[in-house]
Protein backbone atom coordinates (compact mmCIF):
# COMPACT_ATOMS: atom_id res chain seq x y z
CA UNK A 1 0.00 0.00 0.00
CA UNK A 2 1.65 3.74 -1.12
CA UNK A 3 1.91 6.05 1.64
CA UNK A 4 -0.78 8.72 0.02
CA UNK A 5 -3.37 5.79 -0.11
CA UNK A 6 -2.56 4.93 3.91
CA UNK A 7 -2.93 8.88 4.54
CA UNK A 8 -6.23 9.23 2.77
CA UNK A 9 -8.11 6.57 4.95
CA UNK A 10 -10.63 8.51 6.71
CA UNK A 11 -10.54 8.56 11.11
CA UNK A 12 -13.98 8.04 10.82
CA UNK A 13 -15.89 5.52 9.17
CA UNK A 14 -18.87 3.82 8.69
CA UNK A 15 -21.08 -0.07 8.13
CA UNK A 16 -24.08 -0.34 7.14
CA UNK A 17 -25.47 -3.61 8.23
CA UNK A 18 -28.67 -5.69 9.28
CA UNK A 19 -29.64 -5.64 13.09
CA UNK A 20 -28.61 -8.97 13.43
CA UNK A 21 -25.17 -8.51 12.65
CA UNK A 22 -25.02 -5.16 14.29
CA UNK A 23 -25.49 -6.83 17.73
CA UNK A 24 -24.03 -9.58 16.66
CA UNK A 25 -21.07 -6.66 16.79
CA UNK A 26 -21.69 -5.05 19.59
CA UNK A 27 -22.91 -7.99 21.99
CA UNK A 28 -19.79 -9.37 23.60
CA UNK A 29 -17.10 -7.83 26.23
CA UNK A 30 -15.10 -6.85 22.51
CA UNK A 31 -16.39 -5.19 19.45
CA UNK A 32 -16.49 -8.53 17.05
CA UNK A 33 -15.55 -7.56 12.94
CA UNK A 34 -17.13 -9.93 10.77
CA UNK A 35 -14.88 -10.74 7.83
CA UNK A 36 -15.87 -12.30 4.70
CA UNK A 37 -14.40 -14.43 2.02
CA UNK A 38 -14.55 -12.29 -1.09
CA UNK A 39 -16.80 -14.92 -3.11
CA UNK A 40 -19.09 -13.77 -0.45
CA UNK A 41 -19.38 -10.07 -2.11
CA UNK A 42 -22.03 -8.96 -4.06
CA UNK A 43 -20.18 -7.63 -7.14
CA UNK A 44 -19.58 -10.68 -10.26
CA UNK A 45 -16.42 -9.06 -10.76
CA UNK A 46 -14.57 -9.10 -7.36
CA UNK A 47 -11.32 -10.11 -7.74
CA UNK A 48 -11.42 -10.91 -11.46
CA UNK A 49 -8.75 -10.07 -13.35
CA UNK A 50 -8.73 -8.62 -17.06
CA UNK A 51 -9.30 -11.22 -19.42
CA UNK A 52 -7.36 -9.55 -22.12
CA UNK A 53 -3.69 -10.99 -23.47
CA UNK A 54 -4.51 -14.70 -20.66
CA UNK A 55 -6.01 -16.43 -23.70
CA UNK A 56 -2.29 -17.87 -25.36
CA UNK A 57 -2.60 -21.65 -26.25
CA UNK A 58 -0.39 -23.75 -23.30
CA UNK A 59 2.32 -24.02 -25.31
CA UNK A 60 3.08 -20.63 -25.58
CA UNK A 61 1.96 -20.01 -22.29
CA UNK A 62 4.91 -22.17 -20.83
CA UNK A 63 7.40 -20.57 -23.31
CA UNK A 64 6.02 -16.45 -21.93
CA UNK A 65 4.84 -17.06 -18.64
CA UNK A 66 7.86 -18.63 -16.81
CA UNK A 67 8.67 -16.09 -14.74
CA UNK A 68 5.08 -15.96 -13.35
CA UNK A 69 4.82 -16.74 -9.86
CA UNK A 70 3.76 -20.69 -8.83
CA UNK A 71 0.07 -20.03 -7.81
CA UNK A 72 -0.51 -18.37 -11.22
CA UNK A 73 1.18 -20.14 -13.52
CA UNK A 74 -2.19 -20.98 -15.57
CA UNK A 75 -3.11 -17.38 -15.87
CA UNK A 76 -6.68 -18.56 -15.11
CA UNK A 77 -9.07 -16.13 -13.99
CA UNK A 78 -10.87 -18.79 -11.57
CA UNK A 79 -7.46 -20.72 -10.82
CA UNK A 80 -6.55 -17.04 -9.36
CA UNK A 81 -10.12 -16.03 -7.63
CA UNK A 82 -9.75 -19.71 -5.70
CA UNK A 83 -5.97 -19.05 -4.85
CA UNK A 84 -7.75 -15.54 -3.24
CA UNK A 85 -10.38 -17.15 -1.42
CA UNK A 86 -7.69 -19.17 0.55
CA UNK A 87 -5.52 -16.20 1.77
CA UNK A 88 -7.98 -13.12 2.32
CA UNK A 89 -10.71 -12.30 4.50
CA UNK A 90 -12.38 -8.49 3.53
CA UNK A 91 -14.32 -5.92 4.89
CA UNK A 92 -16.32 -3.06 3.57
CA UNK A 93 -16.65 0.27 5.56
CA UNK A 94 -17.54 3.16 3.86
CA UNK A 95 -17.22 7.11 3.86
CA UNK A 96 -20.65 7.47 3.22
CA UNK A 97 -22.61 9.01 6.36
CA UNK A 98 -26.51 9.15 6.55
CA UNK A 99 -26.51 7.82 3.00
CA UNK A 100 -30.33 6.49 1.80
CA UNK A 101 -29.00 4.01 -0.75
CA UNK A 102 -26.95 2.21 1.85
CA UNK A 103 -29.19 2.57 4.40
CA UNK A 104 -31.73 0.65 1.73
CA UNK A 105 -29.64 -1.92 0.49
CA UNK A 106 -27.34 -3.14 3.84
CA UNK A 107 -29.12 -2.11 6.63
CA UNK A 108 -32.25 -4.30 5.16
CA UNK A 109 -34.70 -1.37 4.02
CA UNK A 110 -33.69 1.03 7.01
CA UNK A 111 -34.49 -1.64 9.53
CA UNK A 112 -30.95 -1.98 10.26
CA UNK A 113 -27.80 -0.19 11.74
CA UNK A 114 -25.12 1.98 11.12
CA UNK A 115 -21.79 1.69 13.32
CA UNK A 116 -19.54 4.63 12.97
CA UNK A 117 -15.71 3.54 13.91
CA UNK A 118 -13.11 5.71 15.41
CA UNK A 119 -9.78 5.10 14.27
CA UNK A 120 -8.00 8.02 14.74
CA UNK A 121 -5.61 5.92 17.52
CA UNK A 122 -5.74 3.10 15.84
CA UNK A 123 -2.90 2.85 12.64
CA UNK A 124 -2.56 -0.42 13.11
CA UNK A 125 -5.93 -0.74 11.56
CA UNK A 126 -5.83 1.53 8.78
CA UNK A 127 -2.86 0.46 7.67
CA UNK A 128 -4.75 -2.54 6.41
CA UNK A 129 -7.57 -0.33 4.29
CA UNK A 130 -7.65 0.79 1.17
CA UNK A 131 -9.96 3.23 -0.54
CA UNK A 132 -11.86 1.23 -3.36
CA UNK A 133 -10.79 3.23 -7.27
CA UNK A 134 -13.87 3.53 -9.45
CA UNK A 135 -12.31 5.82 -11.97
CA UNK A 136 -10.87 2.67 -14.17
CA UNK A 137 -12.60 1.49 -17.20
CA UNK A 138 -11.18 -1.85 -17.12
CA UNK A 139 -10.19 -4.70 -14.37
CA UNK A 140 -6.55 -4.97 -13.75
CA UNK A 141 -4.38 -6.31 -15.57
CA UNK A 142 -2.10 -9.68 -14.56
CA UNK A 143 0.30 -9.46 -17.77
CA UNK A 144 2.80 -7.43 -15.67
CA UNK A 145 3.73 -10.26 -13.23
CA UNK A 146 4.72 -12.41 -16.24
CA UNK A 147 8.37 -10.28 -16.71
CA UNK A 148 11.24 -11.23 -15.62
CA UNK A 149 12.00 -8.42 -13.14
CA UNK A 150 8.28 -8.99 -11.12
CA UNK A 151 8.95 -8.38 -7.48
CA UNK A 152 8.36 -11.00 -5.32
CA UNK A 153 5.91 -9.14 -3.80
CA UNK A 154 3.59 -8.03 -6.31
CA UNK A 155 1.25 -11.10 -6.06
CA UNK A 156 -0.09 -9.25 -2.46
CA UNK A 157 -0.16 -5.70 -4.93
CA UNK A 158 -2.46 -7.36 -7.25
CA UNK A 159 -4.15 -9.17 -4.87
CA UNK A 160 -5.20 -5.61 -2.69
CA UNK A 161 -5.41 -4.28 -6.76
CA UNK A 162 -8.12 -6.56 -7.84
CA UNK A 163 -9.79 -5.73 -4.34
CA UNK A 164 -10.01 -1.96 -4.89
CA UNK A 165 -10.78 -1.95 -8.33
CA UNK A 166 -14.77 -1.27 -8.95
CA UNK A 167 -16.98 -0.28 -11.76
CA UNK A 168 -18.54 3.19 -11.57
CA UNK A 169 -21.94 1.29 -10.89
CA UNK A 170 -20.59 1.13 -7.19
CA UNK A 171 -19.16 4.58 -6.67
CA UNK A 172 -21.91 5.49 -4.65
CA UNK A 173 -20.47 3.09 -1.96
CA UNK A 174 -17.42 5.06 -1.28
CA UNK A 175 -15.84 2.14 -0.12
CA UNK A 176 -12.86 1.56 1.85
CA UNK A 177 -11.85 -2.45 2.14
CA UNK A 178 -10.24 -3.70 5.36
CA UNK A 179 -8.17 -6.75 4.50
CA UNK A 180 -7.11 -9.24 6.81
CA UNK A 181 -4.86 -12.21 5.46
CA UNK A 182 -5.01 -15.79 6.65
CA UNK A 183 -1.93 -17.34 5.90
CA UNK A 184 -0.32 -18.68 9.17
CA UNK A 185 3.52 -17.64 10.20
CA UNK A 186 3.56 -16.05 6.78
CA UNK A 187 1.25 -12.81 8.07
CA UNK A 188 3.47 -9.63 8.55
CA UNK A 189 3.52 -8.47 11.89
CA UNK A 190 1.03 -5.40 11.68
CA UNK A 191 -1.25 -7.97 10.65
CA UNK A 192 -1.38 -10.53 13.16
CA UNK A 193 -4.65 -9.39 14.81
CA UNK A 194 -6.45 -11.14 17.42
CA UNK A 195 -9.58 -12.97 15.48
CA UNK A 196 -10.72 -16.09 15.01
CA UNK A 197 -12.22 -18.21 12.55
CA UNK A 198 -16.24 -19.74 12.24
CA UNK A 199 -18.89 -20.73 10.37
CA UNK A 200 -21.78 -18.68 9.49
CA UNK A 201 -24.66 -20.11 7.62
CA UNK A 202 -22.69 -22.50 6.41
CA UNK A 203 -19.88 -19.94 5.18
CA UNK A 204 -16.50 -19.38 6.90
CA UNK A 205 -15.72 -16.08 8.72
CA UNK A 206 -13.18 -14.06 10.33
CA UNK A 207 -13.81 -12.04 13.63
CA UNK A 208 -11.19 -9.44 14.63
CA UNK A 209 -11.60 -8.41 18.18
CA UNK A 210 -11.47 -4.51 18.83
CA UNK A 211 -12.42 -2.43 21.92
CA UNK A 212 -15.41 -0.88 22.62
CA UNK A 213 -13.70 2.53 22.17
CA UNK A 214 -13.33 2.27 18.32
CA UNK A 215 -16.81 2.82 17.85
CA UNK A 216 -18.00 5.98 18.12
CA UNK A 217 -22.18 6.05 17.18
CA UNK A 218 -24.51 3.28 16.47
CA UNK A 219 -27.74 4.54 14.83
CA UNK A 220 -30.69 2.68 14.34
CA UNK A 221 -33.04 3.04 10.87
CA UNK A 222 -36.20 4.89 11.17
CA UNK A 223 -38.12 1.81 10.11
CA UNK A 224 -36.37 -0.60 12.84
CA UNK A 225 -38.25 -2.46 15.35
CA UNK A 226 -38.53 -0.90 19.16
CA UNK A 227 -36.56 -4.16 20.25
CA UNK A 228 -33.78 -3.23 18.61
CA UNK A 229 -33.28 0.38 20.10
CA UNK A 230 -33.77 -1.44 23.32
CA UNK A 231 -31.52 -4.19 22.53
CA UNK A 232 -28.59 -1.80 21.52
CA UNK A 233 -29.24 0.37 25.14
CA UNK A 234 -28.84 -2.86 27.09
CA UNK A 235 -25.60 -3.36 25.91
CA UNK A 236 -24.01 -0.19 25.89
CA UNK A 237 -24.87 -0.31 29.74
CA UNK A 238 -23.99 -3.65 29.79
CA UNK A 239 -20.64 -2.83 28.79
CA UNK A 240 -19.91 0.20 30.15
CA UNK A 241 -19.49 1.59 26.47
CA UNK A 242 -19.05 5.23 25.57
CA UNK A 243 -20.57 5.09 22.30
CA UNK A 244 -23.58 7.68 21.41
CA UNK A 245 -26.81 6.14 20.38
CA UNK A 246 -28.80 7.77 17.87
CA UNK A 247 -31.72 6.99 15.20
CA UNK A 248 -32.48 7.83 11.80
CA UNK A 249 -35.22 10.22 11.08
CA UNK A 250 -35.83 11.68 7.80
CA UNK A 251 -35.43 14.88 7.22
CA UNK A 252 -38.19 17.73 7.64
CA UNK A 253 -37.12 19.46 3.99
CA UNK A 254 -34.14 17.77 2.38
CA UNK A 255 -33.67 14.14 0.62
CA UNK A 256 -31.25 13.57 3.76
CA UNK A 257 -31.27 11.82 7.61
CA UNK A 258 -30.98 13.70 10.60
CA UNK A 259 -30.07 12.06 13.68
CA UNK A 260 -31.24 12.07 16.91
CA UNK A 261 -29.60 11.34 20.42
CA UNK A 262 -30.65 8.74 22.59
CA UNK A 263 -30.55 8.61 26.07
CA UNK A 264 -30.20 5.93 28.45
CA UNK A 265 -34.02 6.76 29.90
Amino acid sequence: MSDPQRRSIPDTLFKYVNAEGGLATLKDATVSVMFSKPSDLNDPFEFLPSLDGLSCEPAEMTRNCRHLASPLLSANADYLRQEIELRWFVTSLTSADRNVRMWAQYAVNHTGIKLTFNFADNAIQKDMMERVDYSQPHRADIRRLTEPKAKKDDKGTLLKQLATQKGRDWEHEKEVRWFLRDEGGERDDREKQSYSKGLVDGKMRAFMKLPHSCIKRVTVGYLCHPSLLRSILELRKMHRATWEIARSRLSLNSFQFDEDLVSED
